[in-house]
């Protein structure tokens, strides 16, 4: 997520909002957010089987859903989905910029 804040202004000088959700408690999910300086949007307390069965994510034993980022287009359908189990695979800010053509890159 603080990658996503670090571009927050190239997404939102594309009009792009950012939008974040976890299963965890109100209390974690503030207390992440704050120590991220995260100025968009974090949901809290996300049920993990309801996401799962609602975008196909995985989900674990220990009742928290794999990484999933999803690129949502104005009329509400996905544009991409992607679903990983660990640290790579992950759609990061500068893929999700790239992915929508808002990327800005420095004057060459």
């Amino acid at each position: 997520m603080a990658g996503y804040q670090e571009r927050i202004n190239e997404f939102a000088a594309a009009d792009i909002a950012v939008v974040a959700a976890s299963c965890d408690s109100a209390s974690d999910t503030h207390a992440l957010a704050e120590k991220l300086g995260l100025t968009f949007p974090v949901l809290c307390g996300v049920d993990a089987d309801d996401v799962a069965e609602r975008f196909g994510a995985y989900t674990s034993d220990r009742g928290f859903v794999h990484a999933t980022g999803f690129v949502v287009r104005p009329d509400g359908t996905l544009e991409l989905a992607v679903y990983s189990s660990g640290s790579r695979g992950r759609i990061t800010a500068d893929d999700a910029l790239d992915f929508v053509g808002a990327r800005q890159r420095p004057s060459e």
